[in-house]
């Protein structure tokens, strides 16, 4: 489907993941499941060749800031089990973000790239041989999410975020709760195109009001070789809560928040922030139509504008018998204090028999107007949200789910 990623340096598409963990505490062993083998087995003690130190990581790579283009991991060819793995990974160096919302130790030869998004941060590291990728993103919830609900985001994220989301390939493993309350989903692919079976692992859960994932990703031939070295980058990640997402966004400009319901400690959120995320009041249940407006949160109006389907143009398009869905809508916030917009966490298209399609970035970038993100006291946004549905697809409804659980709002589209 991401014809552009032939072009890259990389194979895979991996746009955002979010993961937040205590470091150190996820040490369960998973069993494994027909075909996905087990993920690593993190340890304690980092292993790498050198101890991490605080100097910085090189430069990010420049992005285009009006379209957040994805990641790609492309292995050339089959790796060999047991390859020079040592050297890919080299020595490990602490790469602080410069808000402080997280740490996490790095190999300091991979090339690390910022991606622009205006709801959440996303940060990458791909090694020189482009075997090995490393994802870090974090966005911001209003209120506690169930275990359930964090394993579908998790799920849904890395569904709906990547060149193989409609991959028939693409199989998870049973989610495992691991000691420090992070939720491991161990996941493999193979990209169309290729013959490299990937295997990635990604550790979601909440702290605070952080949602977060860190996946590691590398080809299925040097899991076992390469366990030694992923599980210290692993076990080194730690995120602060006490940093607002706005001040991350901005490049750590902007000062921290107070902590918030005792900090790091990952124990119960605190009450939502923005009003916007409990669902409480999110419309009566029936269908609204398009062109009217619908109070989706307290203090929060979504309107879908237009909805129309598109073939994409040079550099993204469908797979074949699908269609782009491009939904235009607005989001206005008549309430006191500012309210985040997510599409990734909250909107949805469900067809005529029920079946469920997240929200596309491929997709989305072709309009290049993003909708999510923080939206002031009394101000109103408009964007467009990308979905991929089959051709023939009949019975279109976009649908809004807070965050946090509560009453789904459903607009007819045809």
């Amino acid at each position: 489907m991401y014809h552009y990623a032939r072009h890259l340096p990389i194979w895979l598409v991996l746009v955002a993941l979010l993961a937040a963990c205590g470091g150190g505490a996820r040490q369960e062993p998973i069993p494994t499941a027909t075909p996905v083998p087990a993920a690593e087995a993190p340890t304690s003690a980092p292993a790498a060749p050198e101890p991490p130190t605080s100097a910085p990581l090189p430069t990010p790579v420049p992005v285009d800031q009006s379209t957040p283009t994805p990641i790609v991991l492309k292995p050339t060819s089959a790796p060999a089990a047991g390859g020079d793995v040592a050297g890919v990974f080299g020595s490990l160096r602490t790469f602080r973000h410069p808000s402080g919302l997280f740490v996490i130790d790095i190999p300091e030869s991979w090339k690390y790239t910022d991606i622009p998004f205006t709801d959440r941060v996303q940060n990458v590291w791909d090694s020189p041989d482009g075997n090995f990728s490393v994802v870090v993103t974090i966005a911001e919830v209003g209120q506690p999410l169930s275990n359930e609900r964090l394993v579908e985001l998790g799920q849904q994220y890395v569904r709906s975020t990547s060149t193989f989301e409609n991959n028939p390939t693409l199989v998870f493993e049973d989610p495992q709760t691991m000691s420090d309350g992070s939720i491991r989903l161990v996941w493999g692919v193979t990209p169309q195109g290729s013959t490299v079976e990937l295997l990635g692992n990604t550790f979601v859960e909440q702290r605070v009001d952080k949602l977060s994932f860190l996946t590691t990703l590398r080809p299925m031939a040097l899991f076992e070789a390469s366990n030694p070295y992923t599980n210290p980058i692993i076990n080194s990640y730690r995120i602060d809560p006490s940093v607002t997402l706005a001040s991350a966004i901005a490049g750590g400009s902007a000062a921290p928040a107070p902590p918030a319901g005792g900090g790091s400690s990952g124990g119960s959120a605190p009450p939502p922030p923005t009003g916007g995320s409990t669902g409480g009041t999110a419309g009566s249940g029936a269908a609204t139509p398009i062109g009217q407006a619908v109070e989706v949160a307290p203090g929060l109006l979504m309107t879908v504008i237009a909805a129309e389907r598109s073939g994409g143009n040079e550099f993204f398009k469908p797979d074949a018998g699908n269609t782009f869905l491009l939904v235009r809508m607005s989001f206005a916030n008549q309430s006191a204090s500012p309210q985040i917009v997510s599409s990734l966490l909250s909107l949805s298209v469900r067809d005529a028999a029920g079946k469920k399609y997240e929200m596309s970035t491929l997709a989305t970038s072709i309009a290049n107007e993003v909708i999510d993100g923080e939206i002031a006291s009394g101000a109103t946004k408009t964007g467009v949200v990308g979905f991929e549905v089959p051709a023939g697809a009949t019975g279109l409804t976009l649908v809004y789910e807070p965050f946090g659980g509560g009453r789904a709002v459903s607009v007819p589209l045809n």
